[in-house]
């Protein structure tokens, strides 16, 4: 009997206020988000297929701001997992981020969300580009 089993995750930045009282250059930025992941088992004899939320399958997201530099952990912010006694990262957050790597009043602001199996990750990337006041 044999089984394959996949992962697909998902992260979604929340819509980041622009305008008045939106991003300005120079500020702080906070982020939230949402982040799924969906676990398919396959059952190689049968080819039954099962599906089924898997939040505590995502170990972390991250976000970067800019188009290069280095990734910052969030932090989770969903409901306490049953079987980890942990929150889980089905909503995430961000500590105040220093606003850089404003190019042409255009902003990159990339998230993704990890799962780790065995040392590997599986990364699923979610990118919002938002336009920065003068």
């Amino acid at each position: 009997m044999g089984t394959i089993v996949f992962f697909h995750p998902s992260v979604d930045i929340d819509p980041i206020p622009t305008g008045a009282g939106g991003i300005v250059r120079g500020a702080t930025i906070t982020l939230t988000g949402k982040a799924t992941c969906i676990k398919e088992t396959i059952d190689t004899d049968t080819e039954e297929e099962e599906t089924e939320d898997s939040p505590e399958s995502i170990r972390k997201v991250e976000v970067r701001l800019g188009a290069s530099g280095a990734f910052v952990k969030g932090r989770p912010t969903g409901p306490v997992s049953n079987t980890t006694q942990q929150k889980t990262w089905t909503t995430w957050s961000t500590d105040a981020l220093t606003i850089t790597g404003v190019v042409n009043d255009a902003y990159q602001i990339t998230a993704q969300d990890v799962r780790e199996a065995d040392g590997a990750g599986i990364k699923a990337d979610a990118r919002s580009i938002s336009q920065c006041s003068n």
